[in-house]
């Protein structure tokens, strides 16, 4: 067993000055050294609940952000609620009153599509990709290319449900 130092401030000899009779410096010597060892034990244990401390904030830490990108990572182009392939338009994306809320005109053309958000709800993905900013609002409007996958089939003058996949070019307008 290794031999234990005596408490700061504390001598063997300063031990047995204390006491009063010559066998009363043994137990004066094992006391402290009893006192030094309840320290050592204090300080270990403290140690102890402190690196369980560290470890538990550590690991809700790393679930926070396993939580946060596993929560939305993959693309509406893998829904297999889609009935026809992606495909790319160029329009203008901007927020309506009424449902859907997000719709798509079609430049060049009369065609209107609806972001789906409720009977084609998002389903482990983004309703509008990150590449728009959140939130949008009735004020601005969203030029680019978009990638939309279809929900439904195409029909003579009904409003297609899609899903945007994508955008490129992106130029943000207000309206004013």
């Amino acid at each position: 067993m290794p031999s234990l130092a005596w408490p700061r401030g504390i001598t063997r000899s300063a031990a047995c000055r204390l006491a009063t009779r010559a066998h009363d410096c043994q137990s004066a010597s094992q006391q402290a050294i009893t006192i030094q060892s309840l320290f050592i034990l204090i300080s270990m244990w403290i140690e102890s609940i402190a690196l369980r401390i560290r470890l538990i904030l550590l690991g809700l830490l790393l679930i926070a952000q396993l939580a946060e990108s596993a929560t939305i990572t993959t693309s509406c182009a893998t829904d297999s609620r889609l009935v026809a392939p992606c495909f790319a338009v160029h329009g203008r994306l901007n927020s309506w009153n009424g449902t859907p809320t997000y719709r798509i005109w079609v430049l060049g053309t009369k065609r209107v599509l609806g972001v789906s958000e409720g009977r084609f709800g998002p389903n482990g993905y983004e309703l509008l990709p990150r590449e728009i900013p959140q939130p949008t609002s009735f004020d601005t409007e969203y030029f680019g290319d978009f990638t939309v996958c279809p929900f439904e089939p195409e029909q003579p003058k009904k409003m297609r449900l899609v899903c945007v996949s994508a955008v490129n070019h992106l130029r943000i307008v207000d309206r004013k």
